[in-house]
């Protein structure tokens, strides 16, 4: 039986984009990524207008089309979006995990515009980074899960 190492996910998870969605291909157990703009320019590509495209286009063109076309099958499943998985929550939640002193002070970071890289600034400094990266990594991982349960995609937990 087909299964999918869950580092797999989580690294994929780690690298989310908001121009481009992941999905999972339940037939081949591969994951891609499409850029939103091939996903649009799928939706209006004309039969034989394919190879008018250069390779690397047609090839990303080609998947975004069986992506779209693939609503009764369920082959391919859309793993979070950057939105859904909400770094900044996660910040937050690690943040309440530490004392007192430093609690309040990443809390205080995380207000406001530019938080995320004043968290990450302030990480370094505070010498927590790699307890950070073991957290994020650890809610990452719980959001996999999730997601495969959710969508019954087997998996191999790699921890």
């Amino acid at each position: 039986m087909k299964s999918i190492h869950l580092n797999e996910i989580i690294d994929e998870l780690e690298m989310l984009m908001e121009e481009y969605k992941t999905y999972f291909n339940k037939k081949t157990y591969k994951i891609t990524s499409i850029s939103t703009t091939h996903l649009r320019k799928a939706e209006d590509v004309e039969e034989g207008e394919l190879d008018t495209f250069p390779d690397w286009i047609k090839h990303e063109l080609v998947e975004a089309i069986a992506i779209l076309e693939d609503e009764e099958d369920g082959q391919y499943v859309e793993l979070p979006s950057k939105f859904q998985v909400n770094e900044y929550e996660i910040m937050k939640e690690f943040s309440f995990s530490q004392d007192a002193p430093i609690q309040s002070h990443l809390l205080r970071t995380i207000d406001g515009r530019g938080a995320f890289r004043r968290f990450k600034d302030e990480i370094i400094s505070l010498n927590i980074e790699q307890e950070w990266y073991s957290y994020r990594r650890q809610q990452l991982r719980k959001i996999a899960v999730n997601w495969c349960e959710r969508n019954s995609i087997k998996y191999m937990d790699d921890k």
